[in-house]
């Protein structure tokens, strides 16, 4: 895969892991590239960096993480939503009457085929293409 950065060894990964599970690393931040196929297949070294992340994010962490009880679902919340809010100085997102807010309704045992079909990003360039996934991020809500 050619990312950036790259994925690194599983010592490398492991160290990722340790950092997020000691609160020396605070944050889970996902960076989404929805590149054309065209893009991608090219040599190696021409391809642009990057796979689609968004969409996959939850459901695979919450499989390698939640569903295996190796953290809460409050804590990968916590890692994906409130931190990064917190690092970038933002206040946490209150949901009350007249306040901006995100929200997402996401189903851990929803199982889905990963194609064309079932993606809603503009482009499919996932190692996970043509696999099934368990837990889909069902519909977002933004207002404010």
């Amino acid at each position: 895969l050619r990312l950036d950065p790259p994925l690194g060894n599983p010592a490398d990964q492991a160290a990722l892991i340790a950092g997020l599970e000691t609160g020396t690393i605070d944050a889970i931040a996902i960076d989404h590239r929805a590149y054309t196929y065209e893009e991608k297949t090219v040599p190696f070294a021409e391809a642009p960096p990057g796979v689609i992340g968004l969409e996959l994010a939850l459901p695979l962490l919450w499989n390698h993480f939640v569903a295996t009880q190796r953290w809460s679902a409050l804590d990968l919340w916590r890692k994906l939503s409130t931190h990064p809010l917190q690092i970038l100085g933002h206040p946490p997102t209150q949901v009350a009457p007249d306040q901006p807010a995100e929200m997402v309704l996401f189903n851990p045992q929803q199982v889905w085929p990963i194609n064309r079909q079932t993606l809603h990003s503009c482009s499919d360039n996932t190692p996970w293409f043509n696999t099934t996934l368990t837990g889909q991020v069902l519909q977002t809500w933004q207002n404010g």
